[in-house]
């Protein structure tokens, strides 16, 4: 369905982007920022932890607005468009001035990212029909992995001839078209006992 193709493409852009943080945040904190792999190593496991604590707190504040008679479309876009709107906010760390600035902004966008990734996952086993949700999960997790290694392609090219400023531009711009696509694919609902 357009529903399914929309959130299938919403979670590529999403992973590609996390595909981004996650292989080029240790070189840009050394090659644009002049951390030592000392200090790479001391302070790089904030932005990881922000992005677990981002998980839980994305399941639990959807899972919270949904009991409270928000319902499951409004209960979970608003914490994935919230969720977004970190992740934007924290691709300009590259226009940071300090480092520390730049690492909490970083945190920030992980923070979100997998606050977005706990819902939209969730929303693709709803919009699913039952008989087929493990195959359709599976296919948009191909589909994430898939974009994240070609937008690497492209960041690797990029970064050597540019910077790393483009780099987190795209990351952040690719969260408004996740957005874009998850507006486009309407509610989500849960699908009960089709078949096709």
């Amino acid at each position: 369905t357009r529903k399914y193709w929309c959130i299938l493409a919403a979670r590529a852009c999403s992973d590609a982007a996390w595909y981004f943080y996650l292989f080029w945040m240790p070189g840009y904190f050394q090659e644009a920022r002049g951390l030592s792999l000392e200090s790479v190593g001391k302070l790089l496991w904030i932005p990881y932890l922000s992005a677990g604590v981002g998980a839980l707190a994305g399941a639990w504040a959807s899972s919270a607005l949904i009991r409270r008679g928000l319902g499951l479309d409004r209960g979970r876009k608003t914490v994935m468009f919230i969720s977004a709107g970190l992740c934007f906010a924290g691709s300009w760390a590259w226009l940071a001035g300090d480092t520390l600035l730049a690492l909490a902004l970083v945190s920030l966008a992980l923070f979100g990212h997998q606050g977005w990734s706990t819902n939209i996952h969730t929303a693709v086993t709803e919009i699913s029909p039952p008989a087929y949700v493990s195959i359709l999960y599976g296919i948009t997790g191909a589909a994430g992995t898939l974009m994240g290694a070609v937008v690497q392609a492209v960041v690797g090219p990029v970064v050597d001839r540019i910077g790393y400023d483009p780099a987190f531009v795209g990351a952040g711009c690719l969260y408004i078209v996740a957005v874009l696509l998850l507006v486009a694919a309407g509610k989500i609902e849960r699908i009960r006992g089709q078949r096709t």
